[in-house]
């Protein structure tokens, strides 16, 4: 799935390019507009005690984006665990590649204890 996000001020360093941590903003939106795709309102499910956190990631940056930018960003499953979801990524302005990553994240209990992805995301993902 494709979401698309516009590079603002700031989001840029003094150089007027996108500073290098504000990527991992841009996965983390495009990560919580691809569950809400996929029919999973992540709020929800944190009124329930069921949370997905960030165990691993790995970025590559090829070229910078700059201030008023549209970022495409592409999200796709890599794979799917008992407890966890590889999110992969590309993040293009028009047809250039600009970043590559991909996120390990694992679903977690109140006890900050790792379980098993519940039925519904499993389903819903899949699907993806």
């Amino acid at each position: 799935m494709r979401f698309r996000y516009k590079i603002y001020y700031e989001d840029t360093d003094a150089a007027g390019v996108v500073y290098f941590a504000n990527y991992l903003k841009f996965l983390e939106r495009a990560k919580t507009d691809f569950m809400a795709a996929c029919g999973i309102d992540i709020t929800k499910w944190h009124k329930k005690s069921v949370y997905l956190a960030v165990r691993k990631v790995n970025i590559r940056y090829r070229k910078p984006a700059e201030f008023g930018d549209i970022l495409n960003v592409d999200v796709t499953i890599g794979s799917i665990k008992a407890a966890s979801i590889l999110f992969q990524y590309k993040l293009t302005v028009e047809t250039e590649l600009i970043c590559e990553a991909t996120i390990d994240s694992v679903c977690m209990n109140e006890e900050k204890k790792p379980i098993l992805l519940p039925k519904k995301w499993r389903n819903c993902l899949n699907l993806a």
